[in-house]
């Protein structure tokens, strides 16, 4: 699966710039997979390690436009993330060479 487009647009001088200036701080870079899923205004985030997953996927979730009957899933390298885990455990486990989380959101019908 290739990155959306405007993950591509982070330059890794951006990224460096970031972390010397917030070094505790999670950088999470938040995408649609697919056209089809409702667009995000906003998907740079910068949380803290002790934030919950489900914390930032409730931010994400109240950022679009989305029906209630719609799920979100979120996946960090082809695999689903544990909305129990905090932002340090999915940064240790799915946090790329630079460090930073790059995070996909599909959204799916859930009642057909």
């Amino acid at each position: 699966m290739s990155l959306p487009r405007s993950v591509r647009g982070i330059t890794p001088e951006e990224i460096a710039k970031v972390q010397a200036k917030f070094p505790t701080r999670v950088i999470v870079l938040v995408n649609a997979h697919r056209e089809l899923d409702p667009p995000l205004q906003k998907y740079k985030f910068l949380v803290p390690p002790e934030l919950a997953f489900c914390s930032l996927a409730a931010l994400v979730r109240k950022r679009m436009e989305l029906h209630p009957q719609d799920a979100l899933y979120f996946f960090s390298g082809n695999k689903m993330l544990p909305m129990h885990h905090t932002m340090r455990q999915i940064r240790r486990d799915h946090a790329d060479r630079s460090g930073v989380v790059r995070i996909v959101y599909s959204s799916e019908n859930t009642f057909g």
